[in-house]
């Protein structure tokens, strides 16, 4: 299905199609499911059929020849197939164009992604570049090693093919309880996501309407006309998809005063459900790059090496010392770990796709909110000067004016882009004050030190490492030998039992205490305050 997808995306034909169908799918998932089948005792492994290669799919070896491993199929059966190098270090000034640039220069590229800058690595960033299948990646690889951009090296690396495509999670999702959790999940994810990118009813309404609807709380599900969500409504009972209100939930004694829940209850399936979920999960992964059971979103999976390249799925029934089995030979399990299992996907699907955060307009203004024409009108007066009765400046051109006015048309005729330029850094501004999730306190917190080096109180000395006085007799001192409590460091006494000036004192007891010193990373300047 996967590899079906990227055929599709890459305007691949039907004859492409089936090209790429027929080859043997290798893959680690694979061996995994025959394993689990096996440690279960329900399913033998099946032969796999043999398939037929089309003529021309693969070339056959010469009378004498050696296969030397590299690819020489057809671009009919590797047209969802990239090479990839991964660039680890790519510094915040180096911009997308730039770097889009030294890659063309290489054949076959195809695309470039970059993640954000992040915050901890000094805005650095990661990249993927992906080229056609056919090219020799180790030598686009030296070249691009051979390239420095800004001085500065990229430290590119050829990126290795994913080996598990399909990956399992806890089994216990298949049980009917969480199903039913899992489908009012991905039906609200897919008319949600069907919402923000405006696919059918919302197809003509305009971006910031459909925002407003979101930000409201709109009954989204009601309002679809996705015909899925049609279906899946049509394979599971009407009671299924509506959630009980609060109210419900009390006089209903669901709450507080029902019956106490059964410790333990039988892992039940119920296929009409899990059918539906599955419709939903498939259609979240192809058109909005959700995976659901991973909770994840893969926003940039078009510009990544693999465009279509995991999924999740249910994994095999759960197994473990609280699982047990009835009289009849089926699956038992706690009810605390179905509810703790279903509170916890519940909360990651919140937090991960579904809840978004919002700066109110007042808390703009709080910040600063800059108003673009402000802007625009205070870099004006800037390259205003009066130099003497009716002579001005202006100290972007140099040129000199009878009037201010006379340096207002110059600016707004000659330097126009300047006053673009200011009104795009106010909007730059707002949009960073308006993202809720921008970084903030970049500088990483650093432990708390001691204020004075050995001498007085406190278990450790100004470097932050245990002092040598403290570490006991014979063990705990990094180069003690086992138990016999040899030690190579020379054995001083304690400073505390130092005679020094004055007899029985402290040593430098009347010295003054001076701050520690910094010991930062040398190497890395740009440390050192």
């Amino acid at each position: 299905m996967l590899d079906s997808v990227v055929v599709k995306l890459e305007n691949g034909t039907e004859d492409e199609l089936k090209a790429v169908l027929a080859q043997k799918l290798e893959d680690e998932s694979l061996a995994d499911i025959k394993k689990d089948e096996n440690g279960n005792g329900t399913e033998q492994p099946k032969e796999e059929p043999e398939v037929k290669q089309e003529s021309g799919a693969t070339e056959e070896l010469e009378e004498g020849a050696i296969e030397d491993g590299t690819e020489k199929s057809s671009n009919k059966v590797n047209i969802h197939r990239t090479c990839s190098v991964f660039l680890r270090n790519i510094p915040p000034g180096l911009t997308y164009e730039e770097l889009e640039g030294l890659c063309k220069k290489s054949p076959g590229f195809l695309r470039l992604a970059l993640t954000d800058g992040i915050a901890e690595r000094k805005f650095y960033r990661r990249g993927w570049a992906t080229f056609k299948r056919d090219i020799n990646i180790k030598e686009i690889c030296w070249a691009l090693n051979a390239h420095r951009l800004r001085e500065t090296d990229l430290n590119a690396i050829i990126n290795r093919d994913i080996t598990r495509r399909v990956r399992t999670n806890n089994g216990i999702a298949s049980h009917k309880q969480v199903a039913i959790n899992d489908l009012k999940l991905a039906v609200k994810l897919t008319v949600l996501y069907d919402k923000k990118i405006g696919l059918f009813n919302a197809a003509d309404e305009a971006d910031a309407d459909r925002e407003m609807d979101i930000r409201m709380g709109v009954d989204l599900v009601a309002a679809s006309t996705n015909p899925l969500i049609k279906e899946v409504k049509s394979l599971v009972p009407h009671d299924v998809l509506n959630d009980i209100s609060e109210e419900e939930a009390e006089l209903l004694g669901v709450s507080n005063g029902g019956e106490a829940p059964a410790e333990k209850i039988r892992f039940e399936r119920d296929d009409n459900i899990l059918k539906a979920l599955d419709l939903l999960i498939v259609y979240l992964r192809i058109v909005h790059s959700i995976d659901f059971y991973n909770h994840g979103h893969y926003a940039q999976e078009d510009s990544m090496p693999n465009r279509c390249g995991l999924i999740h799925v249910r994994g095999q029934p759960p197994s473990g010392v609280s699982i047990t089995t009835d009289e009849d030979g089926a699956l038992v399990v706690p009810q605390k770990f179905v509810n703790d299992f279903i509170s916890g996907f519940n909360s990651r699907i919140e937090k991960g796709l579904i809840e978004k955060q919002y700066v109110s307009e007042e808390e703009l203004e709080k910040m600063g909110k800059k108003d673009g024409e402000k802007e625009v009108e205070a870099f004006i007066q800037k390259n205003t000067v009066e130099l003497a009765k009716d002579k001005w400046l202006c100290p972007l051109s140099g040129k000199k004016f009878k009037g201010p006015e006379f340096i207002r048309k110059h600016l707004q005729s000659k330097h126009e882009d300047k006053l673009e330029e200011a009104r795009a850094e106010a909007d730059f501004f707002n949009n960073y004050l308006a993202d809720a999730q921008r970084p903030v306190d970049c500088e990483p917190k650093q432990a708390p030190r001691d204020d004075h080096r050995g001498g007085g109180g406190g278990e450790r000395g100004g470097y932050g490492r245990e002092r040598d006085d403290d570490r006991g007799p014979g063990g705990g001192g990094r180069n003690s030998f086992g138990g016999g409590g040899y030690d190579r460091r020379p054995q001083f006494p304690p400073r505390h039992s130092l005679g020094g000036r004055g007899g029985g004192g402290r040593y430098f007891e009347d010295a003054p205490r001076r701050q520690p010193v910094s010991y930062r990373d040398l190497d890395a300047p740009d440390d050192i305050p």
